[in-house]
């Protein structure tokens, strides 16, 4: 009975947002198809530019001790993070009789393999780096303009005590999430996020929050643990306490 040719699936994606769920059951169904035998799936959150490459760093291993026989990627550039990094790696795996099968490339490069497959190799891992460069230059560019507007880049401020302050004292008044927002100068969210540190209760859209250190409204009843003022009068309005307590009725009926 021939033996089934051992396999390493490797998965990587640039951020931590990507998912890898689809092109993992594509990879698997693939080596189900060509008889392959999966001894371990490699996922890693990495840059192809960057330098640090653990998932590939698995597989050298895997290659250097004789466990696979086949290395089993989505595309090319899930590989090499340069031309002549997967050059190298192409010839790694032939020195080491290991098969490099990418499925969006459609590409099988054998250990023994001919000219035609390294003639692809070689326009796909150019083009690749082509079009991460012009990825990059893209980006510069977005920036600069959004730079030349005024925008500001990078992760949104954080809003100070007194503007949390100010947004919750805007939400007593009525005022929506968005007028809120372009009053303080910030977005949205981070208006919604100022308003649960103050722990005014759930921050919903259409939710008025109440203060906590705001004054109470004049005329209120200050009770009998009221602060006097530093006008001289006990009463929160300034008025003398004597004439409060004779017009409390009215202020407790709600007349200002």
């Amino acid at each position: 009975m021939t033996r089934r040719l051992r396999a390493v699936v490797l998965l990587r994606v640039s951020t931590v947002d990507q998912d890898v769920e689809v092109a993992k059951a594509e990879l698997l169904r693939h080596a189900e198809l060509r008889g392959f035998e999966v001894v371990e799936i490699i996922e890693e959150v990495a840059s192809g530019a960057g330098a640090v490459r653990p998932g590939l760093d698995r597989v050298h291993e895997l290659v250097n001790r004789r466990k696979v026989d086949v290395v089993l990627a989505w595309a090319l550039d899930r590989v090499g993070r340069s031309l002549i990094d997967l050059l190298r790696f192409v010839e790694f795996l032939k020195a080491h009789d290991v098969t490099l099968c990418t499925v969006a490339d459609a590409l099988t490069v054998r250990p023994d393999g001919d000219a035609a497959s390294e003639l692809v190799v070689n326009v796909l891992g150019a083009a690749a780096v082509f079009e991460r460069r012009r990825l990059v230059e893209r980006t510069r560019l977005g920036l600069a303009r959004a730079r030349a507007k005024g925008k500001r880049l990078g992760r949104p401020r954080t809003l100070s005590p007194w503007e949390d302050h100010q947004v919750v004292a805007l939400r007593s008044s009525g005022r929506s999430w968005t007028e809120v927002a372009a009053e303080v100068g910030c977005s949205v969210a981070a208006a919604r996020r100022a308003a649960l540190r103050q722990g005014e209760g759930p921050a919903g859209k259409g939710t008025p929050v109440e203060p906590t250190t705001m004054p109470e409204p004049l005329g209120a009843n200050p009770g009998p643990e009221a602060v006097p003022q530093p006008n001289g009068f006990d009463s929160p309005d300034g008025v003398a306490i004597a004439d409060y307590r004779a017009h409390s009725d009215e202020y407790e009926g709600g007349v200002r």
